[in-house]
């Protein structure tokens, strides 16, 4: 069986060399072939397969056509593939929550100076809880 080819998107070269010469020259355009190219490798032979939630949460962003179409099918790869690498949202510390809007609350809650006291008192339990209260 011979090895299988992969492909580095021109795309992807330009990202790279954006990316690293926008200062100044970091390496000569030859030099990010092959480092995308083992990026490509190891993907290909390492999917990225998302859980069951996030499945879930893709498939509420993928449209509205009817499910199992091809279009909504698309839409779902399409989003998962945006969404594969993103860095997941920071967890909310416990001893915080309580300090949080309920999403349903009404915008003239927070805006009348609730959110300003929810930042001071989150910074307050936040010294105290370093030994350092102000």
């Amino acid at each position: 069986m011979s090895e299988k080819r992969y492909v580095v998107p021109e795309e992807a070269l330009k990202a790279v060399h954006d990316a690293a010469n926008s200062d100044r020259d970091y390496f000569d355009d030859g030099d990010a072939h092959p480092i995308l190219l083992a990026f490509v490798r190891w993907l290909a032979k390492n999917p990225v397969v998302p859980t069951l939630p996030q499945l879930r949460s893709v498939e509420s962003s993928a449209g509205h056509e009817p499910l199992n179409s091809t279009r909504w099918l698309s839409d779902v790869l399409t989003e998962w593939q945006r969404r594969m690498f993103l860095a997941p949202e920071p967890a909310v510390p416990e001893a915080i929550k309580d300090l949080l809007e309920p999403v349903d609350a009404p915008a003239s809650t927070w805006l009348k100076g609730g959110c300003n006291e929810s930042v001071m008192e989150a910074y307050r339990r936040g010294r105290e809880e370093k030994g350092s209260a102000f």
